[in-house]
């Protein structure tokens, strides 16, 4: 075997390697630029947010473009990680942040939606059966008035500190939805004691 040949069978294997590293980091941009499409509607970038110890819920986010000439309305969203899946927004009440559920979320047609951006909507994943955990994929079902159900994969992401993605002001926010869902209905919701420690302005 000349030494050309020999150099050559030596980095066959380095070759191989870094063909592996591309096709991998290919497919982790693939997961993050997720996107669906139903009828009209184009669901892209969903994530969840990783869990902390002690605590039952967690949040979920996505965009949404509505392609479309009429509006829709996203009207409920479940998934099998979590025993309720609700959809929220949050308010500022007394100087306390907190959170509430909304009976849907609306998208006007030929606009985008992105929750957690510009807004403080989100789907609240509560009681979870399981603790999230930081690269995960759970399912969650998506239900539109007008373009009907669909089915997607959502990537759980680490919490990352210093505030929540779904608002950008310095009120805090209860440690991650700690108290929320702890055994109350929707009477803890918009104001009552159940949610007192939701985010008191600092």
């Amino acid at each position: 075997m000349s030494f050309s040949s020999t150099r050559l069978a030596h980095r066959l294997p380095r070759l191989a390697a870094a063909a592996l590293l591309g096709l991998a980091a290919a497919g982790a941009g693939l997961a993050q630029a997720q996107q669906y499409r139903l009828k009209e509607l184009e669901i892209s970038a969903p994530h969840a947010r990783a869990s902390r110890p002690g605590v039952p819920n967690s949040s979920a986010y996505f965009a949404v473009t509505n392609h479309g000439q009429q509006a829709d309305r996203l009207v409920s969203a479940s998934s099998p990680a979590a025993e309720r899946t609700e959809l929220h927004d949050m308010k500022i009440d007394n100087d306390v942040m907190r959170m509430f559920q909304v009976e849907g979320i609306e998208l006007p047609a030929g606009q985008s939606l992105t929750l957690g951006q510009g807004n403080k909507l989100h789907v609240m994943l509560m009681q979870l059966k399981q603790p999230l955990q930081a690269g995960q994929t759970i399912a969650l079902t998506l239900q539109f008035e007008k373009a009907g159900a669909i089915d997607i994969q959502v990537p759980v992401k680490e919490h990352k500190m210093g505030g929540h993605e779904h608002h950008g002001h310095g009120h805090g926010h209860g440690d991650d939805h700690a108290e929320h869902g702890k055994g109350h209905g929707h009477a803890g919701h918009d104001g009552h004691d159940s949610h007192a420690g939701h985010g008191k302005a600092h």
